[in-house]
């Protein structure tokens, strides 16, 4: 797939609109490439491309329009999904090191 396609399926029309925040093309192909299999849905991914940002819950949960609460549930089906039970831990496996 090309980096526009998986670009394009992270931060389609309906994650954010209209709303200015812009999703790093960096962060989304890497979040594409380590996390490609795990069936993560276009807003887990896209939440997990702004905490490897460094966006807290809070800041999220604004920019999707959605509660922080709703933010903590994907968070959570992540963490299921990549065999995670932390943020930390989650970080941790998508840069690839344990040490944390």
């Amino acid at each position: 797939m090309q980096d526009s396609a998986i670009i394009e399926s992270f931060h389609g029309p309906d994650i954010f609109p209209g709303k200015s925040l812009q999703l790093n093309d960096r962060v989304t192909l890497f979040v594409a490439e380590r996390f490609h299999d795990l069936g993560l849905t276009p807003r887990e991914k896209s939440i997990v491309s702004l905490v490897l940002q460094g966006c807290s819950n809070k800041e999220i949960a604004h920019h999707c329009s959605i509660t922080i609460q709703t933010v903590k549930d994907h968070l959570k089906n992540v963490y299921r999904k990549s065999g995670t039970h932390t943020r930390t831990a989650l970080i941790a496996q998508l840069i690839g090191t344990t040490r944390f």
